[in-house]
């Protein structure tokens, strides 16, 4: 309720809303460690949401994990070995739609819910007419409630190892993981006839699974003044779809059921730009792509499909002739790579950052797999490099036109767009000074470190046409950054 405002006519104005949520936890944990060799943790959480019915609303959620540091043992006796862990963790966790203000399942999916509809809401059929006057109204939802709505629930196993040689100057540390998504709440992919009056409400049926790796090597000595440490980590993880609702008249390429839940791009397969009489003379009579004739400096684009999806070339390209040109579209694999150096008062510190081979799309905020030539947009470095017949017979571009064409000159989102999108960037680098005591304490002071900081410096990447961590032609690259300063105390 807002219950006070402003009485100045020129600052009435004001809004307000309200906000009812309510959760209620318990949590609890029991540890057991036996001289730091036998270790082991049990946990559990129990979670009630207003999202779900009575008898549903809450979730139980265990945990356990446990370790075994088989160096520590008496019999252990392995030279340049001086640490082995293992380790091995099971864990749950709940999940009811909300993080933090925001609900990404709406509540009180279990009950007959109304709207309150009127002119003014626009809502329904905005109330009912009565005397010539639209009056306010109750709306029903526009689906069928679900009792049985409850908790998504996440379990994860996870396994590693943790090595150290040389008294821990080399260390090692390898994990494996594995995530089962369960009773995701999702829309079903029925149809039902509009005599029925409503819709079908979301139920817990969707399943995904995850699995990945990550590890790191570190290694760090001391000689006399000169001190060093050098490390590298990597992590990769990929998901799919294990069940999911579907209409059953769907094209393979529609199907997302063991596919990966992120990065599957579907387009259309590149056969190159079009640059002689000859390729366009081979082409089927009346040959189109998307409802127009193809012309030198164009994209051609693979006729796969005829009308409808039906197996085999028909002469055009259009949505018939759209497939998965990837499913590995987003960066799986991430490393890093720390290189600290010390010579008494000098320390120079260094971070190379990176991700694998993936698929990356050069395209521009018109569209998510492609670039085209709009009147907003026509000025992309790339054009200067436009294929043109007589100018610029090897250009690495389709041809520009003088009319900012769009899906049938630049083949839209195909295969001549993809990428591979792997790099490795030195992200920041420091060096710093730390001025003697027998110097500084002249002036009073108790101590001073002057460093020269920068970022981004380079970049090496197969990826040209922009910055590899750039989404796209019109958005803000990375910029270089270079920085000077000083730390001092008194």
């Amino acid at each position: 309720q807002i219950l006070a405002a402003n009485p100045a006519r020129e600052r009435r104005n004001f809004n307000g809303s309200e906000l009812n949520q309510a959760r209620l936890s318990y949590f609890g944990r029991a540890k057991y460690d036996y001289d730091s060799k036998y270790i082991a943790e049990v946990s559990f959480r129990q979670d009630g949401s207003y999202i779900f019915p009575e008898g549903k609303q809450f979730g139980f959620f265990p945990s356990v994990s446990a370790g075994w540091v088989i160096s520590r043992e008496d019999f252990f006796k392995i030279e340049p070995v001086s640490t082995l862990k293992l380790r091995a963790s099971y864990g749950t966790t709940g999940y009811d739609g909300i993080d933090g203000l925001t609900t990404n399942i709406a509540p009180f999916q279990f009950q007959n819910n109304y709207n309150v509809v009127n002119s003014f809401t626009g809502a329904g059929n905005g109330g009912y007419v009565f005397a010539n006057s639209n009056l306010t109204g109750l709306a029903p939802q526009n689906v069928v409630p679900n009792p049985d709505i409850t908790w998504a629930i996440n379990k994860t196993i996870n396994v590693g190892i943790d090595m150290g040689f040389l008294n821990d100057a080399l260390t090692f540390s390898f994990d494996y993981f594995t995530t089962k998504r369960s009773k995701i709440l999702v829309s079903r992919g029925a149809t039902i006839p509009g005599t029925f009056g409503t819709g079908l409400p979301q139920v817990n049926i969707g399943e995904q699974k995850a699995r990945g790796l990550e590890f790191t090597v570190s290694y760090a000595k001391s000689r006399g003044d000169f001190d060093y440490a050098v490390g590298f980590n990597m992590g990769y993880a990929i998901d799919e779809y294990v069940s999911w609702p579907q209409n059953t008249n769907i094209q393979d390429f529609q199907r997302v059921i063991g596919r990966p839940t992120t990065g599957v791009v579907t387009g259309y397969v590149s056969k190159g730009i079009i640059r002689d009489q000859a390729t366009i003379d081979a082409l089927p009579a009346g040959y189109t792509q998307f409802g127009a004739p193809v012309q030198l400096g164009y994209v051609l684009v693979e006729d796969i499909r005829g009308d409808n999806y039906t197996p085999g070339a028909d002469g055009k390209v259009d949505a018939s002739d759209q497939t998965v040109i990837s499913e590995n579209a987003v960066p799986r694999m991430n490393f890093g790579a720390p290189i600290d150096l010390r010579w008494k008062t000098i320390s120079l510190n260094i971070f190379l950052q990176g991700v694998g081979p993936y698929d990356k799309f050069v395209r521009t905020l018109n569209h998510a797999t492609g670039v085209f030539q709009l009147t907003d947009r026509p000025y992309f470095e790339l054009w200067t490099d436009a294929f043109d017949a007589e100018l610029n017979p090897d250009g690495k571009y389709p041809g520009a036109s003088g009319s900012f064409g769009g899906t049938s000159q630049t083949g839209t989102g195909s295969t001549f767009w993809m990428r591979n999108g792997a790099y490795v960037r030195l992200k920041n680098i420091n060096l710093a000074y730390s001025v003697p005591q027998r110097i500084i304490g002249r002036i009073g002071l108790r101590g001073l470190q002057v460093n020269l900081n920068a970022s981004n410096l380079f970049t090496i990447s197969a990826f040209k046409e922009h910055d590899p961590e750039q989404l796209e032609l019109d958005s803000y690259p990375m910029f270089k950054t270079y920085s000077f300063g000083l730390n001092f105390s008194l």
